[in-house]
Order: structure tokens, then sequence, then C-alpha cells
């Protein structure tokens, strides 16, 4: 309670005013404060309002009456303000009554609480006193008699009534319009209503900052395609810069957009390794794409329940918040990328906030059909139940290796994946099983080799393209949590491909082994922080290093002459979480036979990471 009146307040010559109740939170008045708040209102007009404040004032209580209010607000004669005011108040205090004598038990209040009293305890004499009152009201103003008669055919509604065990505060009868605007079914005008689902929504804000430097190494001889450090090539900065809305179309449609910036050229500019360093390097290739903003996703998304079953889905960059059928048909449509909806991992699939070499982001071998910026036009389709999923996708080719235009004949010219994933047990192991066909416009190793040899001339895959080729290859890919609610747990993947064509989009890699395991900090009083380890393994196919060995050039490696090794990788990076929005990673990656070569390495890089995200 706000406050506690003393019992000589029973009495109707010690009656507070109205604003009394009207201080109180709803779930505190009761009967008896309600009387005395509007019984005041009808000695104020028979014994005179200055009569009545000064009794109050004697008692200590600051009386600030509604006649005076609205007198001073509207500036009205008083007498005429408080006819009003009085013709409404003996109507409300009438229904009040009515209320109160026939639903629920009167209580009074005292020093030490509160308990139910019978009508003999507030007295007659105040009963009778208010009746009088109120015939008086009705007999100067014939008009309110009319008015209480109607107020009367329709009470008003009162609390239920807790169970006594359950019972704390008396109950209160409350009025009608209270009852109506605390139930949102009977006055749905005052839910507060959002904007239309249709209109886009950030969904995320981000910027990501990567520093690397890599120190000298042995490096007897370099090709065109080769990792050097020469010429301030060992030191970079790279930084993108993104937008990501979302809109709800409808129930079951969804539209995303991202737009991105991204600015630096990596170490080596972006060659040299089939394990590249930095997974943000957007490649120059054969054309200059500038270091203004882009589009990098537009696409809808469509799923059809198959079950009534929902689950969460939390907000994310490029993930409306709501639920959604854990059973369903999804289909995706547009410019995105093939990495989004396969070859997921937990624990390594993302350069901006886990590991950031090429080896730990997605399988290496898998030469997924992309521009130079990792995107492309096509769609998906994906049947998702509970314990697996079968997704398939086509994506459209550029028209060359690692370019940024498409190829638009693309019965000739795409990406065609296929995977299937599974979820054997409830210890949360998820297992991926990966196939993929790509058409285009491809070179070939031994052809381009055949031709030097013929020529007596360095070997060219590019000058061999020729449309309708293909390359095909397999993956696996699994993770399995172990611990900390599975923010601790291991991840591996295993890849290969056919090796006779030229690498096309992504990396040049035939073959790929690689393990790690992500540790949550909260075992060192760390719970948001992570730190990682992992190891890859790379390798080419034997059409693939002859060529190379030849002094051959391709998509990203090249060093005139080859001593083939595989190309080994150790990566560890510790992610510190800063407040809600703030990432620090400091990394460190050990390079053994950088570009397959065992003349050149070994190469250590040192990177810090810098995320800002929303």
């Amino acid at each position: 309670m706000l406050w506690h009146s003393p019992p000589v307040l029973l009495s109707s010559s010690h009656l507070l005013p109205l604003l009394a109740v009207a201080g109180r939170k709803e779930d505190e008045v009761n009967q008896g404060a309600i009387l005395r708040a509007f019984l005041p209102w009808g000695f104020f007009y028979f014994r005179g309002e200055d009569k009545m404040k000064q009794s109050h004032q004697a008692a200590g209580w600051k009386i600030t009456t509604i006649a005076n209010l609205s007198a001073e607000k509207t500036k009205r004669p008083y007498d005429e303000v408080s006819r009003g005011i009085l013709k409404q108040s003996a109507i409300l205090a009438t229904v009040l009554m009515f209320a109160m004598t026939v639903t629920c038990p009167v209580y009074a209040e005292t020093d030490v609480g509160q308990s139910p009293v019978n009508e003999n305890q507030l007295g007659q004499k105040s009963k009778q006193e208010l009746l009088d009152i109120m015939q008086r009201i009705i007999k100067l103003h014939p008009e309110i008699g009319k008015e209480l008669s109607e107020q009367q055919k329709n009470p008003p509604a009162v609390v239920p009534e807790k169970p006594a065990e359950q019972q704390t505060d008396p109950p209160a009868v409350v009025p009608e319009k209270t009852v109506e605007a605390t139930t949102a079914e009977q006055l749905p005008e005052q839910k507060t209503e959002g904007l239309p689902a249709w209109i886009p929504k950030v969904l995320g804000l981000q910027f990501n900052g990567i520093y690397q430097n890599v120190p000298g190494f042995h490096s007897p001889y370099e090709g065109d395609h080769s990792f050097r450090t020469d010429g301030g090539e060992g030191h970079n900065i790279t930084h993108i810069y993104g937008v990501y809305l979302g809109s709800q179309l409808a129930p079951s449609l969804q539209a995303y957009l991202d737009i991105e910036m991204a600015k630096g050229s990596g170490v080596s500019k972006g060659q040299g390794l089939g394990g590249y360093p930095d997974g943000d390097v957007i490649r120059v290739g054969s054309v200059d794409l500038g270091t203004g903003p882009y589009i990098a996703r537009a696409y809808l998304r469509y799923f059809y329940a198959l079950a009534s079953e929902t689950e969460d889905a939390e907000r994310g960059q490029d993930q409306l918040p709501g639920k959604e059928p854990v059973s369903r048909i999804e289909v995706k449509a547009g410019k995105l990328s093939a990495a989004d909806d396969f070859d997921l991992n937990r624990y390594a699939n993302n350069t901006r906030t886990q590991f950031l070499n090429y080896s730990f982001i997605n399988n290496t071998a898998w030469d997924y059909a992309a521009d130079t910026r990792g995107y492309s036009y096509g769609f998906s389709a994906s049947l998702v139940k509970p314990k697996w999923r079968l997704a398939f996708g086509v994506y459209m080719e550029p028209t060359f290796a690692n370019g940024a235009t498409f190829d638009r004949q693309i019965e000739k010219a795409q990406g065609s994946n296929l995977e299937l994933t599974l979820k054997p047990n409830d210890a949360g192991t998820v297992i991926r099983l990966l196939t993929y066909l790509n058409r285009g416009r491809l070179g070939n190793y031994d052809e381009a080799l055949a031709i030097g040899t013929e020529t007596s001339s360095i070997p060219d895959v590019r000058a061999d393209e020729k449309p309708g080729r293909t390359k095909y290859g397999y993956g696996l890919n699994f993770e399995q949590p172990i611990a900390d609610n599975g923010e601790t747990g291991i991840f591996g993947r295993l890849g290969w491909n056919d090796g006779h064509n030229e690498t096309f989009s992504y990396t040049e890699v035939d073959r790929e082994v690689s393990a790690g395991v992500q540790i949550s900090g909260i075992h060192w009083n760390r719970v948001d922080d992570h730190l990682g380890i992992a190891y890859a393994f790379d390798g080419l196919s034997s059409d693939h290093k002859n060529y190379l060995a030849a002094g051959g050039l391709g998509m990203l490696i090249g060093d005139g002459k080859l001593s083939y090794g595989l190309e080994q990788i150790l990566e560890t990076y510790y992610r510190v979480q800063i407040g809600k929005y703030v990432q620090v990673s400091p990394d460190f990656q050990f390079i053994q036979n950088p570009g397959y070569n065992r003349d050149r390495g070994p190469a250590a890089v040192y990177s810090m990471r810098l995320r800002l995200s929303y």
C-alpha cells in the first residue's frame, strides 16, 4: 500500500478526497477507500468547500480538488464546473455503492493491515448520510435521477476474489473502463502495433578488419603466382563493411538483401597458396572490381511446412527471427553463395568469427561455382527433417576462371551440388556428405601440357579453355560437440576432386584433410571467448602438379617449377569478446611447403582481427 489511513477517517466528517484513491495502484483500492473518496464531494457541495479543506489540512493532508484543477484549466466559473463534476461524481458514487452492496464484503483499513468487516462496522450513520446526500443531489438536479437509473442497469465489473490462501490484499471494485483497458481482446486499438512484417528489417551490421604480417622466409626462386613478401607484399590490411536486411513478405516467404564493401588485397595480393590465410580477401582476378559497395546477396526464401511442430529461428545476418517448421521443404533463389547452404560446419565455417584460412572455412577441394567475390546466381531446394536434410542446388559459373561475369549458357555452364546431412544421435553429431559436378569453359591440364611440349613453350591452361568440360568431386564434413553446451567440440573435413580440369572458382586444391577443435572460454571464466586449433593437408592431382612442375600458372599458384609436397597448415586463434558488439582475435598460422613446393618456406603468418557487429 502507498499509505494507510488512520481509523478516525472512517467517520464521515474526516473523509479523504478522490485524489487519495487516484494515487493508489488499482489493486490497492478497496471499497472503504472508494467510499471515503467519493463522500467528500457531497459534503463539499452541501457543507462548503472551505470548511472541508480546513478540516483535512488540519489533519496534515494536502487537498487538491478536481473542481479547482478543472476551473483553472478551462477558466469557467467555479459553480458551473462544480455542478458538472458533482453530477458525474454522484452518478459514479451511486453505481459504486450499488456494486458494493450486492457483490463483495467491505474492507476497512487499520494501522496493522486490512481485514474484512461487515456493514455495521462502517456505521449506519455514515451510510445514511450518503443516502441523504444522494437524495438531495437528485432533488436539486432531476436529470441525474434519469442517468442514475440507466447507470444502475449496468453495474460495474468486479475483480474475482483470490482463494484465501493466495490472498494478500483485499479484492477491489474496479471501474468497468479499467477492466476493459486491461483486456486486449476488448480494446484491440490499445495494442502496440509494430511495422508491417514486409517492411525490411536490419538483421545485422558489421565491420571486419584483418591485419596480417608475413616475415621473410626461405625462397630460392619465385614465379608470377608465388607466395611472396618482397615489395611490401608481406603485410596488408583487409576490411569489409556489411549491411544485412530481411523482409517477411508472407508467412512462408522471406526476402534478403546484403550490401557489402571490401577493401584491401591481402598479403601477396591473394596469391601463392592453396590454403590462403585470409578468407576475407576479394581476389582481383582478371578484372578490376573496384572498392565501392556492391550487392552480395539478393534472394527469396520460401518454405512449406510438412508438419505442425516448429522450432525457434534466432535472428542472424541472413535469418529473420521467428517460428519455423522442423519438417519442411525449403527453396532459395536469387543472388547468393553456394556456401550459404552446403558444407556448413558449426566450428569452422566463418572467416569473420572463427578460423581465417581457406582450408578451415570450406572444403578446399570443393570448387563451388562463384564469381571473384564468392557469389553467384542460382537456386537451392531442400527437404528438411529433424534427423536429416537433403539439399540440391544449381548455380551459374563465370565465363572464365576467377571471373566476375557469368556465362549465360546455363545448360553448358553450371555448378550442381547435392548434399545429405545426417544427425544420427542425440549427442549433437552432424555428418554431411557432399557431391558436386561443374560444367563450364574449363581448361584441361593434360592438353595444356601436351600443347606446351609440342610447341616448346610454357603450358597455359587458360589458352585451352573449352565449353562443356566438367569437374566433379566429393566431400565429407563432420562436427561433434563435446562439452559446454556444444561450445566445445571437434570437426573435420575430407575432400577430393578429379583434378583433370582447371580450378575455376574457389582455390587450387584437389585433395584435402583437415581437423580441429574449438574450446569454450568458460573454463577460464571467459564464457563468450573461444580458442581454436586446426591442422590441414592440401594436395594436388597428378595432372595438376605435372602442369605446375612444367612452369604453368594456375588460377592462384605457380612458382615456375615445383618440388611437390603437401601444403600443410597449422592455425590457432583466440577470439576475445568485448561487450556485446566487439570481438578481437589474435591469430597465428604456420604454412609448410607453401604452394606445394618443398623448395620454399616454411612461412609464418601473424594476424589480428577486429570485428564490430550488430
